[in-house]
């Protein structure tokens, strides 16, 4: 379920508008936090990282747009706290192998008994 971010809950709406994202958090088997390679991470990221590292679910880190950031450093990234991150560039289709493979390590196995 893509969540489109968090957002201050300043008013009613905004505060009815985040509580998707904490049930869609609690339903999820995996949590994947994307964020842009071009971009520092910002305090939305944060908040984002916080809520999904509380969730004590799965997650992993997608750093998207690497294509963009020949000089980026993925260790900047590992300020958000999640310890499992990917580089990827969809549009350059670069680290989707890896990325799907990092997604059906963390998913759990489907119990075909029932």
């Amino acid at each position: 379920m893509d969540t489109a971010g968090l957002k201050s809950a300043e008013d009613s709406f905004e505060f009815i508008y985040s509580r998707p994202n904490r049930e869609a958090a609690q339903a999820a088997d995996l949590i994947l936090v994307v964020v842009e390679a071009d971009v520092p991470p910002t305090q939305e990221d944060r908040r984002v990282a916080t809520m999904a590292l509380k969730s004590k679910k799965p997650v992993l880190l997608i750093v998207n747009k690497v294509d963009k950031n020949q000089k980026g450093d993925l260790k900047l990234w590992q300020t958000l706290g999640i310890k499992q991150i990917q580089a990827t560039s969809v549009s350059q289709r670069q680290g989707l192998d890896d990325l799907l493979s990092a997604i059906a390590t963390d998913l759990p196995r489907l119990d075909k008994s029932r």
